[in-house]
């Protein structure tokens, strides 16, 4: 970018001494040769120009192609590539956690399985906050068992807007069953 600004400053300096050899020129005072030295420096100039143009504009292409922009607010948790290292589209580059909104993935067994509605009161205790329990309700009951524990997924979205919890955290969650006021 810099050597595009010189070079701009190039091609007004050299059209400044094209126009007054131009002018000379017309009054007689300068000779043809002073007058076609003066635009062959303006027309090198403007050549330069446009090559540094092009090299901020291919620069500009590689930056943009080299940059990896993340879909979403998140910490960085894991790399997963060093730096230096070549990769494609779809490579792995890092683990990428959302702090913001965290998912509580609660394992329920499956006798309680169709008790369970969504939208349904889930009290959470977490280990990290002894004493203090989070509100939250079911967001989406999965229909997939895990095959060793036959348990069902249930999935709370937890609003996290002072990062007071971070991924991996352990919870007991209680959830209000349906046709019935007693939490499981």
């Amino acid at each position: 970018q810099a050597r595009q600004q010189r070079a701009e400053a190039d091609v007004h300096l050299a059209g400044l001494k094209e126009k007054r050899q131009a002018e000379l020129l017309q009054s007689q005072a300068a000779a043809q040769d002073s007058y076609d030295v003066a635009r062959a420096e303006l027309q090198r100039a403007a050549a330069d120009l446009t090559a540094a143009r092009a090299s901020v504009a291919l620069t500009a292409d590689e930056l943009a192609r080299h940059t990896v922009n993340a879909p979403f607010a998140g910490v960085v948790s894991r790399k997963q590539t060093e730096l230096g290292s070549w990769v494609r589209p779809g490579d792995p580059l890092l683990l990428l956690e959302e702090t913001a909104v965290l998912r509580v993935t609660v394992p329920v067994p499956q006798n309680y399985f169709d008790q369970v509605d969504e939208g349904a009161k889930v009290r959470l205790e977490f280990a990290a906050l002894p004493g203090e329990s989070v509100n939250a309700q079911v967001t989406r009951k999965v229909a997939s068992a895990n095959p060793a524990s036959r348990t069902f997924p249930i999935l709370i979205d937890l609003d996290n807007p002072q990062n007071r919890l971070a991924p991996g955290m352990s919870a007991q969650a209680h959830i209000t069953l349906a046709g019935g006021d007693k939490p499981v």
